[in-house]
């Protein structure tokens, strides 16, 4: 179980990131929402999501599952380091895809303003 909840985190970061990205860019698009805001926007977001998924999701799913009583191991204990790290990884690897992502711009239509 325990490999069970450090993958869900990732797969929680991965959702959250999708969506703030796809809300954001939906933002600018309706010209609600600078493209440099929604930028910063989604650059805040996205580090602190790491550290939540990587800490307070991995041990809060973790200690629901032992409430319910389903075996969880730990090793030696590399598994409660390595989810914080490689969650903080992910949000930054999330972070440039997803500022990549709000500011994409279709070739056509750059094409069509030369």
């Amino acid at each position: 179980m325990t490999t069970f909840v450090y993958y869900s985190t990732f797969i929680f970061n991965l959702a959250v990131c999708l969506i703030s990205a796809i809300v954001i860019r939906r933002k600018i698009r309706k010209k609600t929402l600078s493209e440099t805001t929604g930028k910063n926007l989604h650059s805040i977001a996205m580090l602190p999501l790491g550290a939540f998924s990587g800490t307070l999701l991995f041990w809060g799913l973790a200690d629901l599952f032992e409430i319910l009583g389903l075996d969880m191991t730990y090793g030696h204990g590399e598994i409660l380091i390595s989810a914080i790290v490689f969650n903080v990884f992910l949000s930054l690897l999330l972070l440039v895809a997803g500022r990549i992502f709000i500011g994409w711009e279709e070739m056509l239509s750059s094409i069509k303003n030369i």
